[in-house]
């Protein structure tokens, strides 16, 4: 049998309910991953939305980390695969690593 040697890969950002954010919003941001996520210790996010990293809330076991935080600065819009640094990402492990 053929051993996992990969980590989970970041498929994409799940769409938000709101396309807009302003100053002060509490935002819940998803990122989905190619395969299950076992750990994710110490590991935040950072967007355009904050000037703060975004916390890891939870749903380790699945293939989605939910990360929240709050808009400040500006505000802007959704956040995508393309705008968002997933710090300390080499901590981001699935079930057989």
């Amino acid at each position: 049998m053929p051993k996992d040697t990969k980590e989970p890969t970041l498929l994409g950002v799940a769409p938000v309910a709101n396309s807009t954010f302003n100053d002060g919003d509490k935002v819940v941001i998803a990122l989905v991953f190619d395969e299950i996520v076992n750990s994710a210790n110490n590991v935040t996010l950072t967007t355009t939305l904050s000037n703060s990293a975004f916390t890891l809330a939870g749903s380790l076991s699945t293939n989605v980390l939910y990360f929240v935080g709050t808009v400040s600065g500006y505000g802007g819009t959704a956040p995508t695969k393309d705008n968002i640094l997933i710090n300390s990402s080499e901590n981001i492990k699935d079930m057989c690593n």
